[in-house]
């Protein structure tokens, strides 16, 4: 280390360097406007602390918040895609009880007419045969005529 050559004897760098930071020390305690000089630095040092863990933890917070805002919003979405399907399951059960009741009653509409023209065919064939004529239609005939 260098040294300095003074007066009253040599001193080293270092020890240059200690008597400052002891005559800093001595001005930032020794005296009032020293004392309230630390002081504010003090509290200084301690906000910008603070500020910077507040940030750190407010990022990390925000973060777990989120993910978990996420997974209840997508938890949320998907019970309402069930209702969904279960309404729209329920609607198409209805529709199609509707639809079989429908197609009864037209089945047995369509059998009751085929009863009555069956009906009709036997009278007008007992008429003509009461009056000594008759009808040459065979089955297979009448199936073709009464074919949609």
């Amino acid at each position: 280390m260098g040294t300095l050559h003074h007066r009253q004897g040599s001193v080293t760098v270092r020890q240059m360097g200690e008597i400052a930071m002891m005559a800093l020390l001595e001005l930032a305690i020794g005296t009032k406007i020293g004392r309230i000089v630390t002081g504010a630095l003090a509290v200084v040092l301690a906000v910008i602390g603070f500020r910077v863990w507040l940030a750190a933890h407010d990022a990390s917070t925000r973060h777990e918040a989120l993910a978990g805002y996420v997974k209840q919003v997508e938890l949320d979405a998907a019970k309402a895609k069930l209702a969904e399907t279960e309404r729209q399951l329920a609607a198409g059960r209805k529709a199609l009880s509707q639809y079989a009741e429908l197609l009864a009653a037209e089945q047995e509409k369509n059998r009751a007419a085929d009863e009555a023209l069956e009906q009709e065919i036997k009278f007008h064939e007992a008429e003509l045969a009461a009056k000594g004529r008759s009808c040459h239609i065979s089955d297979d005939d009448r199936r073709w005529l009464l074919k949609p």
